[in-house]
């Protein structure tokens, strides 16, 4: 099986061919009805053709998206989910990160949702304290990130059990929110 990162460049060429073949299509269309208006006179036909060159325009933005998102990164934008990895996988009483998850909300915030296994020693209220160091440390390091939500989730969730990861609905439930805003969630 291909790894993640073989895979992406295929499917970013596979995303480009697709939306170049939609936005010639959108053009062929667009100007089928506008003959169509033209010879018929009728508005609204030239008003779908109108709808049909803003679908082009959409198809136009999503290849300038394409294209800015294979852009390297430089030092005005540092390669954040590197940092945010390496913060997360420090943190002792996670034994593995298993997932994670960004999402930037405009240019200024970026929320974190990151997937960890945790220490069978750890208990609930340490759970918590790993939260809000991950939390801190992030926000000192990255302004642009007001929320992270830890999910502490065995690494192997088939066969798992309280005894064997230390964690249980019980303790989840004395869990708190690790930040302002931040809650921990259960996996």
């Amino acid at each position: 099986m291909a790894s993640a990162t073989a895979r992406k460049p295929a499917r970013r060429n596979a995303t480009r061919r697709t939306v170049l073949v939609a936005g010639t299509a959108n053009v062929v269309v667009a100007l089928a009805k506008l003959a169509a208006g033209l010879l018929s006179g009728s508005s609204a036909v030239l008003a779908e053709a109108a709808h049909s060159v803003a679908d082009t325009l959409n198809q136009a933005f999503l290849l300038t998206s394409l294209h800015q998102g294979d852009r390297p990164a430089d030092e005005r934008h540092p390669r954040e989910l590197e940092l945010i990895r390496a913060e997360i996988e420090q943190t002792p009483g996670i034994d593995a990160l298993l997932d994670l998850l960004t999402m930037h909300l405009g240019p200024d915030h970026l929320i974190i949702a990151a997937r960890v296994d945790l220490s069978e020693d750890i208990s609930a209220g340490q759970v918590e304290d790993l939260a809000e160091d991950i939390d801190r440390r992030l926000a000192e390091k990255l302004p642009q990130v007001p929320h992270v939500f830890i999910d502490p989730t065995p690494a192997d969730r088939r066969g798992s059990s309280p005894e064997r990861t230390g964690w249980s609905a019980e303790a989840d439930a004395d869990v708190a929110p690790s930040r302002k805003g931040s809650p921990l969630c259960s996996g």
